[in-house]
């Protein structure tokens, strides 16, 4: 495991790179993107096990920290969507100047929907995209972060602001507090504009989609436009705990080996 800095597109971003393991077949890289706020702080040991799994199956990974979080330059509330689609496209380069070509995209959650995003400008990039419960509505999950400050409000007391209340804030420039993470108008208009379904005819290299729950009726339309345009896509469903929304939990040795395959499928 080497740890790294990489020049953002914004400034230095912090970055685990664990190498393919020599004495295996080299399946190439994946680029991981992270989830969102905390569900990135609990996913960390849970997606660091599964990295060290890939790595002994002959993926190497890179764990990239974006632009404001963990280890990497830069404050939250300056983030936006923008630049984190800059960084993730950062690190492809990083890795291609180290002889690094075939380089795929690992996304969680709100990592997922930010990947399909960097391949709906730059598919050619890359050579594939692996996607854990992937994020389809922006907007509907940023609703849902932001009544996580409103039952915050309820428990300490005092009149919490409404749903609408806390976008009216956003759309005059105001950035709202929610567990302790500060978001911009900027990086909530990012997220509420970005949809799968939309970004879905654009995923033009073969995608694997790994479930962890039963699909929703949005997850089912997006891999409806995904099959219409064309999309080798390939979808999963491993019924396990949501590591992401938990405090600890042990790695699936079956999920990273389905990872690793799609490497070669």
């Amino acid at each position: 495991m080497q740890a790294e800095f990489i020049p953002g597109s914004k400034g230095d971003l912090f970055a685990l790179y664990l190498p393919p393991d020599p004495s295996v077949p080299d399946r190439g890289d994946l680029i991981f993107v992270p989830p969102f706020a905390e569900e990135m702080n609990r996913a960390r040991s849970t997606v660091a096990a599964h990295a060290r799994m890939l790595q002994r199956l002959g993926t190497g990974v890179l764990l990239l920290d974006l632009y404001g979080t963990g280890d990497s330059e830069g404050a939250f509330a300056d983030v936006r969507w923008e630049t984190w689609r800059g960084d993730v496209l950062a690190a492809r380069q990083w890795l291609g100047q180290r002889g690094r070509e075939r380089i795929g995209l690992w996304g969680l959650r709100l990592g997922g929907l930010l990947a399909a995003d960097v391949l709906f400008e730059a598919a050619a990039s890359f050579s594939r995209a692996v996607l854990w419960e992937p994020v389809v509505s922006g907007k509907a999950y940023m609703d849902r972060f932001l009544r996580i400050g409103i039952a915050e409000g309820m428990e300490a007391g005092g009149r919490s602001l409404t749903l609408n209340e806390m976008r009216l804030k956003l759309s005059r420039t105001e950035p709202i507090e929610v567990a302790g993470y500060v978001v911009s108008r900027s990086l909530a208009h990012g997220i509420d504009r970005s949809n799968l379904v939309d970004l879905a005819p654009a995923l033009a290299l073969p995608v694997t989609w790994i479930d962890f729950s039963p699909p929703s009726g949005e997850r089912r339309e997006a891999c409806a436009r995904c099959a219409a345009a064309g999309v080798a896509l390939e979808l999963r469903e491993f019924r396990a705990a949501p590591f992401w929304a938990l405090q600890e939990t042990a790695p699936d040795a079956a999920l990273a080996a389905a990872t690793a395959a799609a490497m070669v499928a």
